[in-house]
């Protein structure tokens, strides 16, 4: 009786880490689409979104950097500044608003701040270059798809090393171990009261 007093709750704790975890992995895996019988198609959470958010982030981009050449006839650092720092901004809004409600909020925010410092990092350069053409050719650069095809080339397996590295899913985790570990002891407290109250 004494080994079941550990066994019983160790093993909820496990049992809450190992689904915790399995639950973060399937964020990310499979990568592409797995077809199963029946019609059931398994895809990772953002995978499966990754075009989506990639395609509004593109559109941002595209929305801010017309607006600021048309705006101001030109870009000169400081209206690069602001087009950076309007872009990040908004593409981090939309990457929170427009990610799964399944996706725990720790890893929206990690995901929103990966995509916001990649435009913060990327944006000033490519804008400057770009501005002069599409003055001189009226736009015919596709901007949108620049800044979706970039997106979409980040590495998943970085973004789930980096996600799961973070001391919030550490913390997730944890916290679904301490509820497995008391859920066993609940349950332990059941069986023996169970059985006392079945010898009276």
């Amino acid at each position: 009786m004494e080994i079941l007093l550990i066994v019983v709750p160790v093993i909820g704790a496990l049992n809450a880490w190992l689904i915790t975890t399995l639950f973060f992995k399937m964020l990310f895996w499979p990568q592409e689409p797995v077809k199963l019988p029946f019609g059931i198609v398994l895809r990772g959470l953002l995978p499966q979104k990754r075009d989506e958010l990639a395609a509004g982030i593109g559109e941002i981009v595209e929305t801010q950097l017309r607006v600021a050449v048309i705006g101001e006839q030109g870009l000169n650092p400081d209206i690069v500044e602001r087009l950076t720092q309007t872009t990040a901004s908004a593409a981090r809004e939309h990457v929170c608003q427009r990610t799964p409600a399944l996706i725990p909020k720790a890893v929206k925010l990690k995901v929103a701040e990966l995509v916001e410092n990649f435009i913060r990092a990327e944006m000033p350069s490519y804008a400057l270059t770009l501005a002069e053409g599409m003055q001189k050719q009226d736009f015919s650069e596709d901007i949108c798809s620049w800044a979706q095809c970039k997106i979409n080339s980040y590495d998943l397996i970085k973004l789930e090393h980096t996600i799961n590295s973070t001391k919030q899913v550490f913390y997730l985790k944890t916290g679904a171990a301490v509820i497995g570990f008391v859920l066993g002891l609940v349950q332990l407290a059941i069986v023996v009261v169970a059985n006392l109250t079945s010898l009276l």
